[in-house]
């Protein structure tokens, strides 16, 4: 089942419970301290939920993989430390951590015009820009 309509139908749930809940409490059949601890768990339940929904929302648009090194095989490694930081493993690894620290694929590009004074249309960079890509891919 997908996190949506897992959300989807705690929400009914919830509204469910705060229908009986209305229900019970203008028919006083229960004790008060029933009314308030069933209160205070859909107040924590529906704060749940809303978290998940902010998490579903930011799964799809944000970070996917927290650090672009995941993304990287060995021979992307070797390769876009050859082709890109001029062998060097320090440059490299610094921009990846610059990068790691931005928070849309725009930005990146940005940051990454601003740095480099790369061919924007050689075939290693088109490779590392849509590895960078697929840091933001949708779920």
């Amino acid at each position: 089942m997908s996190l949506k309509k897992e959300i989807e139908r705690y929400l009914v749930l919830v509204q469910s419970l705060e229908t009986s809940f209305q229900i019970a409490l203008e028919s006083e059949t229960l004790p008060p301290a029933f009314f308030d601890a069933t209160r205070d768990l859909l107040d924590v339940l529906k704060e749940e939920l809303d978290e998940l929904e902010i998490f579903e929302n930011q799964e799809l648009t944000e970070k996917y993989y927290p650090d672009i090194r995941r993304l990287l095989s060995i021979n992307d490694r070797f390769r876009f430390q050859r082709d890109l930081f001029a062998g060097s493993k320090e440059k490299m690894d610094e921009a990846l951590d610059d990068l790691n620290g931005l928070n849309s694929i725009e930005e990146m590009f940005e940051c990454l015009h601003g740095r480099f004074e790369w061919d924007w249309e050689d075939e290693s960079v088109c490779a590392f820009k849509e590895l960078l890509k697929k840091r933001f891919a949708e779920v």
